[in-house]
């Protein structure tokens, strides 16, 4: 560990984000409010509302997205304190009953988010487990704040550090908050609900914000029952914790890119229809957004510029990959602004698309703004051990030639973003990423 007053990233925050393509029932709807009055003054912390999973088959969340889909200006209500936009209480019933309008909002996104956290937490640290929001690294550096990421390694055995030690690296960085991503861990483990449980009673104990992702109470990964941080959902937990939303994800990260290997064309042709159906099609939030965003004249400005920047996003990678061997890649035209499907075949495989990507995925787009792509699993891949989760590194990106799925998800960052994160980037990806 470094000197607690230096500030610096302990781990790259683009590691492997694995997802576990599962549709998600109604009842996993979750609707979290939260208004809590800290040092510094008053902070909302939560204003959205977070159906499922981001990837939920159409096919089974039809009432979801025709309510979506039927939302009008009548609908909606706004905030006295800050303008954003709330569903009317008529609308909330089916889903949460008994919520009050005022705390159904659709938030800023993340970057707002953080920032506002960042302003009441300014000078402490951000302890974070699993792969950081790109977001977070700039925040944190403009706002004072100490990002580390504890890196479980081979030097740490893999796993999570016992509560006392935790407890001493909480007072000696002066941390403020917790940031976990129980689901989305760089070496393909579980947070485990003891953990769980240990992160809660520290966050009480020590007076720490929660922030986490995932909608659900229960559920299982890799067949190890997780949880999230709704799990903890009661008055003694519930002021401490901050939900981020599958809808703020989707307006703040736009465009991804779903790739897959397959062995042969036959294969490929099936894997393609799927890709289709599961990458491009509308997700709940991403309807909840673009309605909400549509009938609101505060924000009817800020959707058609997110549109125009998933276009551009979407003819770049278009162009860059029509120029891949169509004999090992073949690239599918997207239904949606979001996704763009690839499969690769024949000689092609995980390691050469990476490759590939890494020489054609940075560019500067129309305001000036440079960014990269970087790669990451969707689905669990392995590293040539049977059953053995993928730990991402170098070595893994050219051992990961069997059916695995990959997202590419563009990056904004700065070039002082880029340097003081190079290393560690380089680290886990070798030569396929290099800062700018």
């Amino acid at each position: 560990m470094t000197d607690s007053k230096e500030r610096k990233i302990l781990y790259p925050p683009f590691a492997a984000h694995v997802e576990v393509m599962r549709p998600s029932p109604l009842r996993h709807f979750r609707q979290i409010a939260n208004r809590r009055t800290m040092e510094g003054g008053d902070l909302d912390i939560a204003f959205h509302a977070e159906i499922g999973n981001n990837r939920l088959r159409t096919s089974l969340n039809t009432e979801l997205l025709q309510a979506f889909g039927s939302l009008s200006p009548d609908d909606l209500c706004y905030s006295e304190s800050d303008g954003l936009p709330a569903l009317k209480e008529a609308w909330i019933p089916n889903f949460c009953p008994g919520a009050r309008p005022e705390e159904l909002f659709i938030d800023e996104g993340i970057t707002g988010l953080l920032k506002r956290i960042a302003r009441t937490y300014a000078g402490c640290g951000c302890l974070a487990f699993g792969p950081t929001y790109p977001n977070m690294i700039g925040i944190c550096r403009d706002m004072g704040m100490n990002l580390y990421n504890w890196a479980r390694l081979p030097q740490n055995d893999w796993a999570y550090p016992e509560k006392p030690e935790l407890a001493k690296l909480i007072d000696g960085y002066q941390v403020g908050l917790l940031y976990l991503q129980p689901h989305s861990n760089p070496d393909g483990l579980v947070m485990s609900e003891n953990v769980w449980d240990m992160m809660m009673e520290l966050a009480l104990e020590h007076r720490l914000i929660v922030i986490s992702d995932e909608p659900y109470p229960h559920t299982n990964y890799g067949g190890l029952p997780t949880r999230s941080v709704t799990y903890y959902d009661d008055p003694s937990t519930r002021k401490r914790w901050i939900h981020l939303s599958g809808m703020s994800k989707v307006l703040e990260c736009g465009l991804r890119l779903g790739a897959a290997y397959v062995p042969n064309r036959i294969l490929q042709d099936k894997l393609a229809m799927g890709l289709q159906r599961d990458l491009s099609g509308p997700t709940p939030c991403a309807v909840a957004a673009a309605s909400v965003l549509a009938n609101s004249e505060r924000f009817g400005q800020h959707l058609t510029e997110l549109r125009d920047k998933a276009r551009h996003h979407r003819d770049i990678l278009l162009e860059s990959l029509a120029a891949l061997d169509p004999e090992c890649f073949t690239v599918h035209t997207p239904q949606s602004s979001y996704y763009v499907p690839v499969t690769i075949e024949g000689n092609g495989n995980g390691a050469s698309f990476a490759e590939f990507c890494a020489k054609h995925g940075k560019f500067q787009d129309s305001r000036g703004r440079k960014a990269t792509v970087v790669i990451s699993p969707i689905r669990p891949c392995y590293d040539g051990v049977e059953h053995t989760p993928c730990r991402m590194t170098a070595q893994t990106v050219h051992q990961s030639v069997g059916h695995s799925e990959f997202r590419l998800t563009f990056c904004y960052l700065d070039v002082d973003d880029l340097k003081e994160i190079g290393p560690g980037l380089q680290e886990i990806y070798g030569q396929y990423v290099k800062t700018l």
